[in-house]
């Protein structure tokens, strides 16, 4: 008997039951590969510094030592707590030095290095996470994300040229990195064969722009940060958190998945919900007619829950099947930048989907309650107890100026808060995610976090790091801005130019030394730039630093700090407080009169330019073209463009944005037919009076369908007004961990955010809605005295 009922059960209701299964399946989908992701990249990252050799490494260092010195090297050795050293000798080399046919191979911006490979124990691993041994002769290997963006292939040639020296290698893929790979960090790391790199070293020029790479095993990384503390030939400084917190975007993109996965599984439950009530709401007569042939509440339920174990064990096989190349379509980026590891992928993904399985199974036994409350008579009273004691709505057609095709949508909402409250809330979850990933991206590539880069607002900025070298190696910086400003006074577009240093500046308050990166422009006021508290630097004695920085030293406004600027130690005062995206939030700032030598900066940031005449976007746009002309660079940015470069993580974002907004309306559009043709077999009856009162079929759907709009339109005006206070609540953290930790404020772009992905969802459900209300042209009139 059970069998008949299900098979009739199944027969009856396909369109209901099909969209029930599509949940399962992706939820189990979902459920699977984001819980095999999390564990992947969130094991993966210790897993992959352990292959990398590099799991023990305490701190790492980039020091532009000419030469291939190892001054730094030997400090270091004298700390007691250093138990080894290894040290790469490297090469620093610009975009400009890689060229194919002439032309520019690869348009970054970081810091870039050629080494071999072999000289320590650090390893690093081909696209095949095959270990790279040797570097065959004539290749090269080149880590970070840029080789793709350029859109190399293997195989391509490349002109590679340090100092007097040009090597034509050929390119053999993408190398993963652990130290500079990630999609964060994402310095390109060249490596070449040994022959290549003592070609290179025997050139007196090249050997001018070497420096080294040192990775530093201690038990104290404090101690190791204060024996460096008076080191200036430091580039890069960071201790092995801060190396692996540039594997946030990795973690970002499988945390996202996660997050999704969990809101399925919810509306998956609310979807069984709707479907077992209506289930039981129309089968009340054979309910009944069971209970009175004496058949136990237990066995009524069973007979529902067979039906949902069957579609739920279906459905979360499927799933977790598809979940198999969905996760690692996911993991995409993540696994061109990382060696993933994650034996019990198997046994993870088939726990997540029986996990899915068992969950639906408990919700739908809960959700079979009702069954209880139902009796033989109910069958003899078509479901109805004919007692009513509350009013039905609060709207009343007599009452309203609204016609009789808006009331009826308007009154069914109003009149079933729950249901549609429910329905609202769906739509509502779904078109959240969407815009506040919209904002998230929108703001990496705004001028809104130019603040956070330590630069003021400029009308063109410009990367050129082959000058930026020269700088370091005591070029005279005056000389090539003022050479620069003639250029463009001389092309009638007159301007002023700078440009922020860092330099690595000792420092000590109390029992702590190790040296801060400190950024300074004597062309800008200190008073210019942002703080969260406090006020700025009056005079070349006062400083700002960040709440990190702050936080390892233990000092706060208005404390004293020995701090060793141009050789010479006094106190400096701290006068406020500002946050940071640069060195992850470890930086701070140093007054325009501060007595600093430009050849003892540890990199030039970027350099900016204010033309005279204050021009407005468009003129500040069209005068790209002839500042790459006329300063011989490759790439000219305004602020947002300029922010973006340098975050390099809107793109990402904004592709996570993109499939989840696919997903959203498939979603929507799934919960829309659902619901409505739940709603249609629900309403038969009303439906039948409808037609026999001389309603039309068309007036029918419209009702049927403005319903819905209704619910999209109220999820639209809830999604306004959470959009702001959840995108802090939910990206601040990661900002956070970036180095944001006081909070930013967000690029809401209102035409997208508030027009498009609204109106986009709403016109999804309205034709959901309408394709399915086409159904209620099978019920007739005659249909009112027929409850089947």
């Amino acid at each position: 008997m059970f069998l008949h009922i299900l098979k009739k059960d199944l027969r009856r209701k396909k369109t209901m039951n099909i969209i029930v299964l599509l949940f399962v399946i992706l939820s189990a989908m979902f459920a699977s590969s984001s819980v095999n992701n999390i564990v992947t990249v969130m094991g993966g990252i210790d897993n992959y510094f352990e292959k990398a050799g590099i799991s023990d490494v305490a701190y790492f260092f980039l020091t532009s030592e000419k030469g291939g010195g190892d001054t730094l090297t030997e400090k270091l050795r004298a700390e007691p707590s250093v138990t080894d050293i290894m040290r790469e000798n490297v090469f620093y080399i610009h975009a400009s030095g890689i060229t194919i046919d002439g032309e520019k191979a690869m348009d970054f911006t970081r810091a870039s290095v050629l080494q071999r490979v072999g000289e320590t124990d650090v390893k690093y691993f081909d696209p095949d996470n095959n270990e790279i041994t040797s570097v065959p002769e004539g290749g090269v290997y080149i880590s970070s994300s840029n080789p793709e963006r350029a859109g190399l292939r293997k195989g391509d040639k490349l002109s590679v040229k340090i100092g007097g020296k040009t090597a034509e290698l050929e390119f053999l893929g993408r190398a993963k990195d652990a130290m500079l790979g990630s999609n964060f960090m994402d310095n390109p790391r060249l490596l070449v064969s040994d022959k290549v790199f003592e070609e290179f070293k025997s050139d007196e020029e090249a050997a001018k722009r070497m420096g080294g790479v040192l990775y530093v095993k201690s038990d104290d990384k404090k101690a190791v940060s204060e024996a460096s503390s008076s080191d200036t030939s430091i580039i890069f400084d960071g201790d092995d958190s801060v190396v692996r917190t540039t594997y946030i975007m990795e973690i970002l993109v499988a945390a996202m998945l996660l997050i999704v996965s969990v809101v399925l599984i919810l509306i998956a439950f609310v979807v069984l919900r709707f479907t077992i009530g209506f289930t039981i709401a129309e089968e009340f007569r054979e309910i009944g007619v069971m209970k009175a042939i004496g058949l136990k509440n237990r066995y009524i339920r069973s007979l529902y829950l067979v039906k949902y174990l069957g579609m739920a064990e279906i459905g979360a096989g499927i799933g977790y099947m598809a979940g198999i190349p969905f996760g690692r379509l996911m993991l995409g980026s993540a696994e061109q930048s990382m060696v993933l590891g994650n034996n019990s992928q198997v046994l993870i993904g088939a726990i997540a989907a029986k996990a899915v399985v068992i969950i639906i199974l408990l919700f739908c036994y809960s959700c079979t309650r009702k069954i209880k409350k139902l009796s033989p008579i109910d069958a003899v009273r078509n479901g109805q107890t004919g007692e009513r004691f509350r009013k039905h709505s609060l709207m009343s057609l007599s009452r309203s100026r609204l016609g009789t095709g808006s009331f009826l949508p308007m009154n069914d909402v109003v009149s079933q808060p729950r249901q549609y409250g429910i329905l609202t809330a769906i739509f509502t979850l779904f078109l959240l995610l969407v815009m506040i990933l919209a904002n998230t991206a929108n703001t990496l590539a705004s001028d809104k976090l130019l603040f956070t880069l330590g630069c003021t607002r400029s009308d063109l900025y410009y990367h050129k790091v082959e000058e930026s070298m020269n700088i370091m190696g005591g070029k005279d910086y005056r000389e090539y801005v003022n050479e620069c400003e003639k250029k463009l006074a001389d092309a009638g577009i007159p301007g002023k130019m700078k440009t922020e240093f860092n330099f690595k500046v000792p420092a000590e308050f109390g029992d702590v030394k190790q040296n801060i990166t400190m950024m300074w422009c004597e062309d800008t006021d200190a008073s210019d730039y942002v703080y969260e508290r406090g006020t700025a630097p009056q005079n070349a004695h006062e400083f700002a630093t960040t709440p990190m920085i702050c936080e390892e030293f233990g000092f706060d406004i208005g404390d004293k700090v020995r701090l060793t600027v141009n050789g010479k130690t006094e106190e400096y005062l701290l006068t406020a407080v500002f946050q940071s995206l640069n060195q992850l939030g470890r930086i701070g700032r140093l007054h325009q009169d501060a007595p600093m030598n430009y050849g003892e900066s540890s990199n030039a940031f970027g350099f900016q330019i204010d033309f005279d005449d204050h021009p407005d976007a468009k003129t500040i746009e069209d005068r790209k073209e002839t500042v790459k002309e006329l300063l011989n660079v490759d790439k000219v940015f305004n602020a947002a463009e300029f922010v973006d470069d340098c975050t390099n993580s809107a793109s990402a974002i904004a592709t996570i944005k993109n499939l989840l907004l696919i997903l959203t309306l498939m979603i929507i559009a799934m919960v829309s037919v659902l619901m409505e043709r739940s709603f249609i077999t629900r309403e038969k009856a009303e439906i039948a009076l409808m037609k026999a009162l001389g309603f039309k079929d068309r007036s029918i759907m419209l009702h049927h369908t403005v319903r819905f709009i209704i619910v999209g339109a109220a999820a639209g005006i809830l999604s306004f007004a959470l959009c702001r206070p959840l995108t802090k609540l939910v990206i601040d953290p990661i900002f956070g961990m970036m180095g944001a930790s006081e909070g930013i404020e967000y690029e809401i772009r209102a035409g997208e955010v508030f027009g498009f992905y609204p109106v986009l969802i709403i016109a999804v459900i309205a034709v959901s809605a309408f394709i399915t209300a086409l159904y209620t042209k099978t019920v007739k009139a005659s249909d009112t005295a027929n409850i089947e």
